[in-house]
């Protein structure tokens, strides 16, 4: 018996140690895209107010971004809340940043991003964002709050700043839902008629 005891015990702490470890990397990613992250919003307060135009017209703010991964697409911001992130976009591997960071490396929190068909510079008629929801509060977690009344009222504007133009959004409506029993949102980019947009 004694000897069916010991052949049980490894296989137990072979998988002890190994969701040990992969708490600790889980832990150890969002510590470091947390840093990440403050020092990408740091770059955008301090930029030069005579900052030299690199022959684009994007916001002083963005440019040294930009040139640090040309997938940025813009910026986004809820006062009072955790998010405060770059959103990228890549139009030819669209969620290439479910799974990937800012510096385009391996991340389970990834980094927020847009729709591949979505036009920031038209606009398009819905600009679709895509974001994690982590257990560490981290990402759009902090969306989760607008289920509260209260929370709307204290957070009713989004920021979502193009790489050309600072613009504010008031939120009128939330909902939640499973993804697998949602409408087709991912469809609901630009619409050909009044009536398809209505709908």
């Amino acid at each position: 018996m004694l000897k069916f005891y010991r052949i049980l015990l490894l296989p137990l702490t072979a998988v002890f140690l190994a969701s040990t470890a992969g708490v600790a990397l889980y832990a150890a990613d969002s510590c470091t895209q947390s840093r990440m992250h403050r020092q990408l919003a740091a770059q955008t307060e301090k930029f030069p107010d005579d900052a030299v135009s690199t022959g684009n017209n994007f916001l002083p703010q963005y440019q040294a971004l930009y040139a640090q991964n040309s997938d940025l697409a813009g910026w986004i911001q809820i006062d009072g809340t955790g998010i405060n992130y770059p959103v990228m976009q890549s139009k030819h591997d669209p969620d290439f940043y479910l799974k990937h960071n800012f510096e385009k490396a391996d991340s389970p929190h990834g980094c927020p991003y847009v729709q591949a068909n979505c036009d920031l510079q038209t606009p398009s008629d819905n600009i679709l964002v895509y974001g994690h929801n982590m257990k560490d509060g981290t990402m759009f977690s902090d969306l989760l709050q607008y289920k509260r009344e209260f929370f709307w009222e204290q957070h009713r504007i989004i920021r979502f700043d193009t790489l050309t133009a600072q613009t504010e959004y008031t939120v009128m409506a939330v909902f939640r839902g499973e993804a697998e029993d949602l409408f087709a949102y991912y469809h609901c980019a630009n619409a050909e008629t009044p009536q398809e947009f209505a709908a």
